[in-house]
């Protein structure tokens, strides 16, 4: 059939394809004349009703040409719309192209038209392969390439050129004709959020900064951030992920004036193994941080992100179950505001970034569920807000705080706080730490330093905040041997205490001790804490060995219980020391405890369980009002040898009892009778606790505890005949002996 009448026809009852007749010559200058046309193809200069002439004689040639190249003239409603066709790369393989006059574009006629080309070169013309190429950058054909399921495949640097205009790269797409009915990837279109102090809108070109990015921004965020010079890529780079289905981002704007304060986007969509989740990354210009920009963008695309997706541009919703985060772990901003905005910290990746030159930084990653109770998942960071008391100033941590030759450690630090004190080389990963854990809201921790020099004494802080079904955490510190003997402790944690109590709002206190920091338990009960129970073999100190630990609580209520404990002097005598009972006694204690002599003068049981002896012990160690118990060591050994009791202790009259037991081995050498001396001239000395009366009572029997009384000096001053129970199930008489001050 000659031309035109071997033209087929094709329609879908809104956009014709025909052949072209020799009235669309009009139409067809106006369309090479259109400013945007010329941009994208390549047109003679000048084009005019002979250069449309041509172009008409052309067509008609390429339906008899061998092989044929099918064209058509677009007609919606009765007017030439533009023009399509399709030329045979290769046996099986056709590329598509189309144009469209100016004021059809827009509707949706070429894409329509495009479809019609798609279904003939398939079904008519039995091609297994359409292709489609265009000038970088022409998003409207782009859009109709999409429309009928092309696929782009990538682009060639600088082989595009229109009428006007730089040199572009070309896309390069395809259709295979087993995918003609797959369902097409999102094409991402930005919806205008809207809170109350920012926008969330597409970027346009006259968002253009000022200025690249500062030295933060391409510290935490390389990459992100356009420069005036670098903008125009950055737009189209990414308006090309929104067309490629992966990405989807907004220029937060200022509501009232609609300046640029930053972005936001969510990646990684386009990947079918986690489909159903999106990656959230943002930043800010310097000067709009601070602000709660950030946020408040957040608490606008969280809710967008969730919402069902009802259109293939994501515009009522994207449709997402999950969102996720990651973050350069020194971008503390940016973790205080995800965890505001309820998102949850599930791990960190050690030295995994390299950017800038630079590698081994770390990395943190946090998610958001949809199903997520987001109010009650939310985290309000905490501040380190300063404290001070009469002596010292307690501070945030800072990079200039790290350890000092002079800041060394001793055998108690390592013991007790094996992993808290910083080395040189672990201050950085301790002061992250320090910052994680206040952002997350988990844990707040305060330099101790001098008021008078600002140098750096130790640690003070929280830990295990809001863990568990009460308002409680943790209370823990240290100081460096240097700081130690001058109540710093006992000092601060009072101050401490009430911003844990007043400003965290905890309802609960608690705090651990190693069995034998007598030191630490006794700052404790002075603060108000009441020790609450011990167990076994709960700490494993630095040097290996395995000891238990003492526990102990304050509620909000009880804090003005600081009560001032009675201490435990050290008191020296003839070849012998009274110091403070250690939990470290406990073997020896114990040893002395089931030894066979013991057990009968003292009734006990010689099968007595060590964790007995420990947690007899554990009460011991502390004074109270009514007694008071020494350790008996030799002047030159410090190794526990026996215990000498003040008990009994009556204020009213000044009197109390003397008690004394003596470890095997320390028997039959006169050192419980300078014991009980030098306990008993302690006591009753205006010097020492100014008792005007001393009792001591032995068992009828017990000859050598007899012989230790009346060489201290005490006189029998009665008996109490049957009173006293043995070990062995007697029952005997109980001697009574006394001392008095003057004598």
């Amino acid at each position: 059939m000659p031309y035109p009448d071997e033209v087929p026809l094709l329609t879908d009852g809104v956009v014709t394809l025909r052949a072209y007749r020799n009235d669309d010559a009009a139409a067809i200058v106006e369309f090479a004349g259109d400013e945007r046309s010329q941009r994208w193809i390549p047109l003679p200069v000048p084009y005019g009703d002979q250069q449309a002439r041509e172009f008409l004689d052309q067509c008609a040639r390429q339906w008899s040409a061998d092989p044929v190249h099918p064209n058509w003239a677009i007609e919606v409603d009765g007017r030439y719309a533009g023009g399509i066709n399709c030329r045979r790369v290769q046996p099986g393989t056709w590329e598509l192209g189309y144009s469209a006059v100016p004021d059809a574009r827009g509707r949706g006629t070429v894409s329509r038209a495009a479809a019609l080309v798609r279904d003939f070169v398939f079904d008519e013309l039995d091609a297994t392969t359409l292709t489609w190429r265009a000038a970088r950058g022409n998003f409207a054909s782009r859009r109709v390439a999409w429309n009928i399921g092309i696929t782009v495949d990538g682009s060639w640097p600088n082989t595009h050129r229109g009428t006007i205009g730089p040199v572009d790269d070309t896309w390069m797409g395809h259709l295979h004709r087993s995918d003609r009915d797959r369902e097409r990837r999102a094409w991402w279109e930005p919806a205008v959020l809207t809170g109350e102090h920012v926008v969330l809108r597409p970027w346009t070109e006259a968002d253009r900064p000022e200025q690249g990015p500062d030295a933060w921004s391409r510290a935490v965020a390389p990459d992100m951030q356009p420069s005036p010079e670098s903008f125009d890529e950055w737009l189209l780079t990414r308006r090309e992920r929104m067309a490629e289905g992966g990405w989807v981002g907004w220029a937060i704007a200022d509501r009232a004036t609609d300046e640029v304060l930053g972005h936001i986007q969510v990646t990684r969509l386009h990947i079918d193994f986690i489909k159903g989740t999106g990656s959230v990354g943002y930043w800010l210009y310097p000067s709009a941080r601070g602000r709660g920009v950030a946020q408040e963008a957040l608490d606008l695309l969280i809710p967008h992100a969730f919402a069902p997706r009802t259109d293939l541009g994501g515009r009522a919703g994207l449709g997402l179950r999950r969102l996720e985060a990651g973050i350069d772990s020194r971008n503390r901003a940016s973790r205080r505001t995800l965890l505001r905005a309820g998102f949850r910290f599930w791990g960190a990746e050690r030295e995994v970034l390299a950017y800038g030159g630079e590698t081994g930084f770390d990395a943190e990653s946090f998610e958001l569920l949809a199903t997520d109770d987001r109010h009650a998942q939310r985290v309000q960071p905490l501040a380190v807000p300063t404290l001070e008391t009469e002596r010292f100033v307690l501070r945030e941590w800072t990079a200039d705080d790290a350890p000092q030759d002079h800041h060394v450690t001793d055998d108690d630090a390592r013991r007790f706080m094996s992993n808290e004190l910083p080395t040189a080389a672990t201050f950085p990963a301790s002061l992250r730490r320090r910052e994680q854990g206040a952002d997350r809201g988990e844990s707040i921790s305060w330099c101790i330093t001098d008021r008078a020099s600002g140098e750096v004494l130790g640690n003070i802080g929280y830990f295990a905040i809001g863990e568990g079904i009460t308002a409680g955490a943790e209370v823990g510190y240290w100081l460096w041997k240097s700081s130690r003997g001058r109540g710093t402790i006992g000092e601060v944690l009072p101050v401490v205490l009430d911003h844990g109590f007043d400003t965290l709002g905890l309802t609960r206190i608690q705090a651990e001790t190693d069995l034998d920091n007598i030191a630490s338990q006794r700052i404790l009960l002075k603060a108000g804490f009441a020790m609450w129970g011990t167990d076994h073999r709960a700490y494993t100190n630095a040097d290996g060995s395995i000891t238990d630990g003492a526990y102990f609580e304050l509620f909000a209520g009880d804090r003005e219980r600081r009560p001032e404990l009675p201490t435990a002097p050290v008191v020296r005598g003839e070849g012998v020391r009274l110091r403070p009972l250690r939990m470290s006694d406990a073997e020896r204690v114990h040893e002395a405890s089931t030894d066979p002599a013991f057990a009968l003068w003292l009734n006990s049981d010689t099968g007595r369980a060590y964790d007995q002896t420990r947690a007899w012990l554990a009460r011991e160690v502390a004074p109270t009002d009514d007694r008071t118990r020494w350790a008996v060591t030799e002047s030159s050994d410090d190794t526990f040898i026996g215990c000498v009791t003040l008990q009994n202790i009556d204020r009213t009259v000044a009197g109390a009892e003397v008690g004394y037991w003596m470890h095997p081995d320390a028997r039959g050498r006169g050192l419980a009778t300078a014991a009980v001396c030098t306990l008993a001239t302690h006591a009753l000395s205006p010097q020492g606790a100014r008792m005007r009366r001393l009792s001591l009572n032995v068992a009828d029997g017990n000859d050598a505890s007899v012989r230790v009384a009346q060489r201290a000096g005490f006189t029998r001053s009665g008996v109490d005949r049957l009173a006293e129970a043995l070990g062995d199930g007697r029952v005997v008489d109980l001697l009574r002996f006394e001392r008095l001050a003057h004598e």
